[in-house]
């Protein structure tokens, strides 16, 4: 499931935007058997309006299972992806964008 932001929202401030999203939701194209990810990716993003593209700021926090090569031990690795962002562009539906 995407994470959708009303345009018309935006016009008057930025919207934050937190929660999470189901694993099994994301589209993880994982080739090692040994790393899994069964839990939900965690986020806290802002998004605001720059003329014609959409800002979004924050940040992303996902647990892998993983298991150890050589000793097949189970562990989890916490994995945070901070001060991220990137623009894009602000389409209407039914004008290439949702």
């Amino acid at each position: 499931m995407p994470l959708k932001i009303n345009l018309r929202h935006l016009e008057e401030h930025e919207v934050r935007l937190q929660g999470e999203l189901p694993a099994g939701e994301l589209d993880f194209d994982l080739h090692d058997e040994l790393i899994r990810a069964e839990k939900p990716l965690r986020y806290d993003l802002t998004a605001e309006k720059l003329h014609d593209a959409v800002l979004v700021q924050g940040r992303l926090e996902l647990t892998l299972d993983c298991q150890c090569v050589r000793c097949l031990k189970s562990f989890q690795t916490e994995n945070r992806f901070g001060a991220l962002g990137g623009a894009f562009a602000a389409g209407r539906r039914g004008q290439g964008g949702h």
